[in-house]
């Protein structure tokens, strides 16, 4: 959470209530889509429409121009306009529209517990990235992260951020609180086309642990027939044993780019899920195209930790 600015209430805005008792079972979406769908397990509360905001929010719809949902009817709209307030904490400054677990679903994500989760993101094909500077870091525009809890239920530093890299890369990086390494999720190349300008599907499994604990990363993108098993991966997943999910657009470090802070940004989101297992959070297939079996044990195929 910053220091201070307008924006720090997002941290506490809760999107998505759940309302059940744990089981080891398939889980409701997490998303509106799910929710616009008939999902009966939700209840929506707080809206992103007010000051500090301008035009930026998350609004569900039906489809905008050629881009449709990944799954169902209805997907959501995260807008993340230019004249945002800007988070602020010491020298860093950030801009942000996210949507995360409440209180009663984290909960669930505890320690020990092995949970699969899903998310599919539409990045405008257009999209501005963050710039690699003459000297220093670049700035950071991430899509999806899991956050952690502390023993108070504080909101601590983060386990696992999904950004796009300054090369149109889609990029998962575990975060310093449990040991910078990372994986290359969808290559973009200079003009980021692989990874902007279409759909993008990404699983990730997870037992969550400080010793004993595995991630898995799947992807599949565009109209790829299946997904892809990306690694699997045997390091510390979490440094407090608490974890939350958040997606939505998040620049942060904006101070060393002013112009990725001074432009606007779009992206959707689809079929935001959350399940005991990897069946219950994989999208249908193609027409006429039968899945692969999951593969029991992913190679760990670790990059070298991103900056």
């Amino acid at each position: 959470m910053g220091a201070s600015g307008a924006l720090t209430w997002l941290e506490g805005v809760e999107l998505i209530i759940w309302r059940w008792l744990w089981k080891d079972t398939a889980l409701p979406d997490l998303g509106l889509s799910h929710l616009l769908d008939g999902a009966p397990d939700f209840v929506f509360a707080a809206a992103m429409a007010t000051a500090g905001l301008g035009g930026s929010g998350m609004s569900e719809i039906a489809a905008e121009g050629a881009v449709l949902p990944r799954d169902g009817s209805v997907f959501e709209r995260v807008y993340l306009s230019a004249d945002i307030t800007q988070e602020v904490a010491g020298h860093k400054r950030s801009q942000r529209v996210e949507a995360k677990e409440d209180f009663a679903s984290d909960d669930t994500n505890l320690e020990g517990r092995t949970l699969w989760y899903s998310f599919s993101v539409f990045l405008e094909p257009d999209m501005v990235l963050p710039q690699v500077p003459t000297s220093g870091k670049p700035a950071k525009l991430s899509v999806a992260q899991f956050h952690q809890r502390d023993a108070k239920g504080r909101s601590d530093k983060p386990a696992l951020m999904f950004y796009i890299q300054p090369s149109g890369d889609l990029v998962a990086q575990f975060e310093q609180a449990v040991g910078k390494r990372a994986y290359t999720l969808v290559e973009g190349g200079t003009l980021g086309e692989d990874a902007l300008g279409r759909w993008v599907d990404v699983i990730v499994g997870a037992k969550w642990g400080r010793e004993d604990a595995w991630t898995e990363l799947w992807v599949r993108t565009g109209n790829a027939p299946d997904y892809t098993p990306i690694a699997r991966d045997y390091g510390p997943n979490t440094s407090t044993g608490h974890l939350f999910f958040k997606y939505g657009l998040y620049r942060s470090f904006v101070e060393r780019d002013p112009r990725l802070a001074s432009t606007d940004g779009l992206a959707y989101y689809d079929a935001v899920r959350r399940a005991g297992s990897f069946e219950a959070v994989r999208l249908p297939p193609p027409a006429d195209h039968p899945y692969l079996p999951p593969v029991d044990l992913l190679p760990d195929t670790r990059v070298a930790g991103l900056q």
